[in-house]
């Protein structure tokens, strides 16, 4: 009878639910951001390299050192797809990635496979 201001058992459950999907939800979006960030890293990295000294092998490499540099994305250089080839005829620069990130939900763990695949004039 006298529940007034009290917290029952159901009602304590559906809070731990609600701050649980909260902190679900922050956490993907934190998940979107760094793909994002990733993306806009590697395109600003190759557009500041690209020039007359500029092989795909520097621009591998450059991708290989933004992705090794987060600390939630897994990326082995072995199994990981980096391509880069420079198209001198057209001028463009295409390039491609592939890597995963890891979302730590407490409860379990979701891994996301992103690729990538964009292409930049070159300027040689």
């Amino acid at each position: 009878m006298k529940q007034n201001g009290k917290i029952t058992f159901a009602g304590f459950i559906f809070l731990l639910l609600l701050a649980y999907g909260g902190f679900v939800g922050v956490k993907l979006i934190g998940a979107k951001y760094t793909q994002a960030q990733i993306k806009n890293e590697v395109s600003d990295k190759i557009g500041f390299l690209r020039g007359t000294g500029f092989t795909s092998e520097m621009g591998e490499q450059a991708i290989v050192e933004i992705l090794l540099k987060h600390k939630n994305v897994i990326f082995d250089k072995e199994q990981g797809v980096v391509e880069l080839t420079i198209d001198k005829g057209k001028m463009k620069i295409k390039y491609y990635f592939e890597y995963k990130i890891d979302i730590d939900l407490i409860l379990f763990k979701k891994i996301k496979s992103i690729k990538h695949n964009n292409e930049i004039r070159s300027y040689d």
